[in-house]
């Protein structure tokens, strides 16, 4: 069994994939990592690129899907590491000796947390902007699970950005939520798709509104709305490249505040 599988999934994203794969391939321990690609039918000359690293890839897969979600389950499907990390096309890992870090932690584990998670340098236009780094919203860039768990939940299909929250959270639900943090970076992530762009916050905010939903918390579901009035407005008060530092902020300040709160309430 290999030690890690990681999955990259792809549609008309030709440049941003080789990119990807090259990240990839150069990792160090490369014969303790299972490499699957997974592709939905895209019309860019994706297909004859991943062909042309068929010797680099474990699996290939290649067929129509229902969505970034649904092609993250095939891979789910495929996969047969001890650990399972996504690595989407355009993402890249920011060394050689990322995967053998995360694979030398996973070695040295006494017993082994169901996720792994680390931090994810996001950019915009191959800009620096921000650090990921949430403590209640794990994004996927950044978290090795334990592949018999990912097998178990898999991601609800219809959610288009919060699936991996609704992962989390149906986990946790299960009793099998348990992270081991890492602070150090895992990859960098090129902002501009629809979960994170903000010209798409009203798909963002129906998504969220949806998760919300489907899990009963209901205050969040409507403050959810204020918050989404407040991000739309930002953004065109102040242009993509800041609001995304505003996010960041407002997001580490909520954090401070919370965990103020509950230190108080311990106290």
């Amino acid at each position: 069994m290999k030690t890690i599988s990681v999955i990259t999934i792809n549609l008309n994203t030709k440049t941003g994939l080789e990119k990807t794969i090259k990240s990839l391939i150069c990792q160090e321990l490369r014969d303790h990592i299972e490499y699957i690609v997974i592709d939905g039918l895209s019309e860019d000359g994706s297909a004859e690129l991943i062909h042309d690293y068929r010797q680099h890839i474990d699996i290939i897969k290649i067929e129509q899907d229902k969505g970034s979600f649904d092609a993250m389950n095939n891979g789910i499907v495929l996969a047969s590491g001890l650990y399972t990390y996504f690595l989407n096309a355009g993402d890249v890992f920011p060394s050689r000796d990322v995967l053998k870090r995360a694979i030398k932690i996973i070695d040295s584990q006494l017993k082994l947390q169901n996720i792994i998670c680390g931090k994810v340098r996001l950019f915009d236009g191959g800009k620096f902007v921000a650090i990921a780094d949430f403590p209640h919203y794990i994004p996927h860039q950044g978290a090795f699970v334990k592949t018999t768990l990912l097998k178990k939940y898999k991601f609800d299909d219809s959610f288009k950005i919060y699936g991996d929250l609704d992962l989390w959270t149906r986990m946790e639900k299960g009793g099998d939520y348990s992270v081991l943090t890492l602070d150090e970076v895992i990859a960098d992530f090129e902002l501009g798709g629809i979960g994170n762009n903000p010209a798409h916050l009203y798909i963002q905010y129906k998504d969220r509104q949806k998760y919300f939903l489907k899990h009963k918390i209901y205050s969040k579901w409507l403050v959810s709305g204020l918050v989404f009035l407040i991000f739309q407005s930002c953004y065109i008060l102040l242009g993509k490249e800041r609001y995304f530092v505003f996010k960041t902020q407002l997001t580490s300040f909520k954090r401070k505040v919370l965990g103020a709160l509950n230190s108080f309430r311990q106290a």
